[in-house]
């Protein structure tokens, strides 16, 4: 398969977070319950869909299998002792197209997890930013959005059948990493089956397709951008990697090639008092554009505010034809 991006699990597909649940069950007296602890957990979160505080669903699972309230609080307190299983961090280290985690957490902990797995990833989605837990679509809606890519570019790697069976509905190229030897069920057929993560790439079919387009937008560099009338100026570094189109009712219509920067890697040079904004639906989204000659130049994404996206077409030096560019499928959200 080719894909643009690499998604991950982070809870069981990269991080052994079996070994701390035991730790905790065997610090009340019970070790032999943290399997039973995290398992009924797995199932809570797989079928309770909108966005309910984390602990309390690690709480009532502690309840559901004969522990303690104080479990939740103990797991909060041990968490940052997740650790990355040994085949992981090899495996990030070969990959050459952006990475991003979604994993079924509040945002506070999905971070501090995320740092135990001792790589960068250019995106992390949580439950509590998107919403809902997963299987429902909105977490894997969301880090699309963020990679800017559609489902059926992105690789995902599940840690569960349920993050399966829920990826694959999505539109994803799924493999499940079944670290336990759990049976696998009949409707996981389109899945690939694995053991460990070793060899991914080269066992699996696994073909980074967007290399070359990495190599070409991959360098970091600083570009100066303007709208057409030179009224409007910034700067961004960015690699470019990855750009992107978007189909939502506003992008659709001006067709902007767009790629997006963290905060700190943007600055307006010249030219505020020209900005004109809109916005729309929740008014969460800021998009401007020059007063005198129309151009858009930037916006701040409703899924992703963190970030400013930018139109490539305004920077200087750069032909937006000559990127490699997906499709950030903006049609799927109901509000912008």
């Amino acid at each position: 398969m080719t894909v643009h991006a690499a998604c991950f699990d982070l809870l069981s597909a990269l991080l052994d977070s079996w070994t701390v649940w035991d730790g905790v069950a065997a610090s009340l007296g019970r070790a032999d319950l943290g399997r039973a602890w995290r398992g009924r957990y797995l199932e809570l979160t797989s079928t309770v869909g909108a966005y309910r505080p984390y602990l309390a669903l690690v709480g009532e699972a502690a309840a559901a299998v004969g522990l303690p309230e104080e479990a939740a609080a103990r797991l909060e307190r041990a968490w940052d002792g997740l650790r990355p299983w040994p085949d992981v961090l090899p495996v990030l280290g070969s990959l050459e197209v952006p990475a991003a985690v979604v994993t079924n957490c509040s945002l506070a902990m999905g971070r501090r997890a995320a740092s135990c797995v001792g790589a960068p990833f250019d995106v992390v989605v949580t439950a509590e930013e998107a919403g809902a837990y997963k299987p429902d679509p909105a977490p894997y809606r969301l880090a699309c959005e963020r990679l800017g890519r559609a489902p059926r570019e992105v690789a995902f790697v599940a840690g569960s059948p349920f993050d399966a069976r829920g990826a694959l509905a999505f539109g994803f190229q799924v493999t499940w990493v079944n670290r336990l030897g759990a049976p696998v069920p009949a409707d996981l057929s389109g899945a690939r089956v694995v053991p460990t993560l070793e060899g991914w790439r080269s066992r699996f079919g696994v073909t980074l397709g967007s290399v070359e387009g990495r190599t070409m937008q991959g360098e970091m560099k600083t570009y100066r951008g303007a709208c057409h009338c030179q009224k409007v100026q910034f700067e961004i570094q960015s690699t470019l990697a990855p750009s992107n189109r978007c189909n939502c009712s506003l992008c659709r219509r001006r067709g902007a090639v767009m790629t997006r920067v963290p905060v700190d890697r943007f600055r307006l040079l010249s030219g505020e008092e020209f900005l004109s904004l809109y916005q729309f639906n929740t008014r969460v989204a800021k998009h401007y554009f020059c007063k005198v000659c129309g151009i858009y130049t930037f916006h701040r994404p409703r899924a992703a505010p963190e970030l400013w996206g930018v139109n490539v077409g305004c920077l200087e030096g750069v032909d937006p034809f000559g990127l490699e560019v997906g499709l950030n499928d903006g049609w799927a959200y109901t509000t912008a």
